[in-house]
């Protein structure tokens, strides 16, 4: 995804073409290799946050509800977006961000299963030049560790888990 670019910016470097899926440098080919980078979907910057999660974030979610692991993984050099469209907010033009859409999601689905009790644990993790950061932990807190299980299931250990009770508790943690 794109981010609309902020005044001073001037203009992208890199063009989006949704057609082809490709994201290319201004000025190069879409098939020139070294320049051009295909991906599942491409998103240019008039798109909204609510396109970007019906394409590559619903699904996954939906997944989780029915028991399998999902991640949603925001990727991208220093300024490229990933915050924008993973947390949205007031300070980017008052959309939601992909994590409150996602909290909409799972608790519109509790919400349909009155029948059910959930309780449900949120963490909140930073992946910074292969270092984790647990984001809910106290300062000094010794960081999570990326382990395998004896079911061989990739797992994060030590991170902080917070219960949550509504979508808005989420939000709460991850501003």
């Amino acid at each position: 995804r794109e981010r609309p670019l902020k005044e001073q910016e001037g203009r992208a470097a890199w063009l989006c073409d949704k057609d082809t899926k490709t994201v290319c440098l201004e000025g190069a080919a879409a098939d020139s290799e070294r320049d051009a980078y295909a991906f599942h979907a491409v998103f240019d910057s008039s798109a909204s946050t609510e396109a970007v999660y019906d394409v590559a974030v619903r699904d996954i979610v939906g997944g989780v509800l029915r028991g399998v692991n999902g991640t949603v993984f925001a990727y991208g050099q220093t300024s490229s977006g990933k915050t924008y469209t993973m947390q949205g907010g007031e300070s980017y033009g008052g959309a939601p961000g992909v994590m409150g859409l996602a909290a909409a999601q799972i608790f519109g689905n509790i919400a349909d299963k009155a029948d059910h009790d959930f309780l449900l644990r949120c963490s909140y993790v930073e992946v910074y030049n292969e270092q984790y950061r647990d984001l809910l932990a106290a300062p000094g807190t010794v960081p999570p560790l990326v382990r395998e299980d004896a079911n061989k299931q990739i797992t994060l250990v030590g991170a902080e888990e917070v219960v949550v009770t509504d979508a808005t508790g989420i939000l709460q943690l991850v501003q």
